[in-house]
């Protein structure tokens, strides 16, 4: 964990001393110590509180953790299919580490996103710079297929709607996607 330094505080004995730890972004509070010069005491649980002094001197010092979150993985928001765990708990300024896949018929997998369309690609090796729980998005790329399209006589051929003429013997590829029917 991250250890705040320490602070060092002059009260008057007896006094009653509160104390508050408000965390940057991304971590998490774990424990607030008072240390005199014969004890440690940590106070965890909440990021608030109060001791009695009883002399007239304290350090005191917070600890704070980088926050863990969960991420979600979505597959099926652009008609994949998941192929691994659907969420893992990612720690705050650490990479992700690995990720699901996902796989869609007649198509290969671009990777996860921060958005079903467009968004920021995030891989294994991106640093968690998140705030609050995560969904990340599969993204596919159509994968396309050459057809080779033979003219054998002076004529026009319509391949999906689109017309395409030619001469004797002569040919032209066209790029269509793969499990796509052609017409």
């Amino acid at each position: 964990g991250t250890t705040n330094a320490y602070t060092t505080i002059n009260v008057p004995s007896e006094s009653t001393v509160t104390w508050s730890v408000t965390p940057n972004p991304g971590y998490a509070f774990t424990s607030f110590h008072v240390v005199d010069p014969s004890w440690d005491t940590p106070y965890t649980g909440t990021p608030s509180g109060s001791f009695t002094a009883s002399e007239p001197q304290y350090e005191v010092y917070a600890v704070v953790d980088p926050a863990t979150y969960t991420v979600t993985f979505d597959a099926t928001t652009n008609g994949g299919t998941l192929s691994g765990s659907s969420s893992k708990t990612v720690t705050y300024n650490s990479t992700y580490g690995a990720l699901p896949t996902a796989t869609k018929t007649g198509n290969t997998f671009s990777g996860w996103f921060t958005s079903a369309s467009g968004g920021t690609q995030i891989t294994s090796e991106s640093t968690v710079s998140i705030t609050s729980n995560q969904t990340l998005y599969a993204q596919f790329s159509v994968v396309m297929v050459p057809i080779d399209v033979i003219f054998n006589s002076n004529a026009t051929v319509t391949v999906n709607g689109i017309d395409y003429t030619g001469t004797t013997n002569a040919y032209t590829t066209i790029n269509v996607p793969s499990e796509s029917t052609v017409t």
